[in-house]
């Protein structure tokens, strides 16, 4: 019975959700698409320090879900890009995405999500454990961007 009680609140709470909330999802395929044309694309990396520093989509940006009312740290993302905000499964990345979406952002979530999404996809990461720097992941990341323009 307490499980009915949990399974009608949320329920309830997604009918009401606010449509300004509701973020729209993009496609591997469009990100490189994106990246193909040479659009202005930042990621918003929103797990903590140490976790973008092992491994991250090459020159994603870290705004930990933690820090993001902050506007000292929105001031690091520009506003006429498109932004992709993600963590690792994109729980995080969701809600930081609702926060700049609030802040009139053009911001996304993966359509398949997350860190583990992308690394699924096969396209790279950079940081400590890849042991690829930004410049070295992002070039391969262009260079994939070529092959599937084609």
């Amino acid at each position: 019975m307490k499980f009915k009680a949990i399974a009608i609140s949320l329920l309830t709470v997604a009918l009401h959700a606010n449509a300004q909330d509701l973020i729209r999802k993009i496609t591997h395929q469009e990100v490189m698409q994106h990246v193909a044309a040479n659009k202005k694309l930042v990621f918003i990396d929103s797990r903590e320090p140490d976790e973008w520093e092992e491994e991250r989509i090459p020159a994603a940006l870290n705004l930990p879900l933690r820090h993001v009312r902050s506007s000292d740290a929105l001031r690091s993302v520009p506003k006429d890009a498109v932004v992709i905000a993600y963590c690792i499964k994109d729980f995080r990345g969701y809600e930081v995405a609702r926060a700049l979406k609030r802040e009139r952002y053009d911001v996304y979530v993966m359509d398949d999500p997350g860190l583990q999404g992308w690394k699924k996809a096969k396209l790279p990461t950079a940081g400590q454990l890849p042991r690829l720097t930004d410049l070295q992941a992002g070039l391969i990341l262009s260079q994939r961007s070529g092959n599937d323009a084609k």
